[in-house]
């Protein structure tokens, strides 16, 4: 008996030192595409692109400085300036590339996690670290999402038999306050669509409630570009223009 629980505990010990010595990976940019130079560690990438992805980095917390480009153009010598908008910690997942954004106010958001390894096949890095032309079925993609779709994963959402347990509970929780909550919690935890994110949107009481989950959601959703279909579970229009607003599209209101 202890023979076998001493040979479990070397294969869990093998395991947890396999998996963590996977690389993770960095997809940071700014929200509003900016020309920045970031420097994560000792490492600085500094080629004035308003994206980078960084490659073979380890687990766990790294120390992360983003600084914006300025370009003064009443200087006679169009000198260029930086600003540091991001300083601190970030926490890397091994074997995830983390997708990361900093807004103008110089706060990190983390829009979503995407395996590196996904089951299946998925293309081959090229000498850039990036992933090869074809993911699962997708052409120019990143990785092949889940279900074998391609693009940036899976646009399809949250799996329909676990949405609809999410839904579920949700809508038997008595307060607010509390669908709130668990309605942040799963977004931030699931790669959920735009529809996905209305139908939970639906579920709260109150319109503020409804505004403040719409915005925190977008940052994780998986097709903003068709976030205005979160707009529509919105009663009042003020509500819909602080959306719209918010996420950067033309209101119409």
């Amino acid at each position: 008996m202890k023979t076998r629980f001493f040979f479990v505990f070397i294969l869990l010990l093998a395991l947890n030192l396999v998996l963590f010595a996977a690389p993770a990976e960095l997809d940071i940019r700014m929200s509003d595409n900016a020309e920045m130079i970031v420097i994560i560690d000792d490492y600085s990438f500094d080629d004035g692109s308003g994206r980078y992805h960084i490659t073979g980095l380890s687990h766990g917390y790294h120390n992360l400085e983003v600084y914006r480009l300025m370009y003064n153009s009443l200087n006679p010598h169009n000198e260029i300036t930086t600003q540091l908008i991001y300083s601190g910690r970030i926490y890397l997942q091994s074997g995830y590339r983390t997708f990361a954004e900093v807004d103008r106010t110089g706060r990190l958001y983390i829009l979503r996690k995407e395996k590196l390894y996904p089951s299946g096949h998925v293309g081959h890095y090229n000498n850039n670290g990036h992933y090869g032309n074809h993911g699962n079925n997708g052409n120019n993609s990143y990785i092949g999402g889940s279900y074998g779709y391609g693009g940036y994963g899976n646009i399809y959402g949250m799996e329909p038999a676990a949405f609809a347990e999410l839904k579920h509970t949700i809508a038997r929780t008595s307060f607010d306050s509390s669908k709130l909550e668990m309605a942040k919690f799963a977004a931030s935890r699931n790669r959920m669509n735009s529809a996905q994110i209305a139908e939970l949107t639906d579920l709260l009481s109150f319109d503020s409630s409804r505004l403040e989950f719409a915005k925190f959601a977008y940052h994780y959703v998986a097709d903003p570009g068709s976030y205005f279909v979160v707009a529509n579970t919105l009663t009042f229009s003020s509500s819909k223009r602080e959306l719209f607003e918010y996420i950067g599209y033309g209101s119409g209101y």
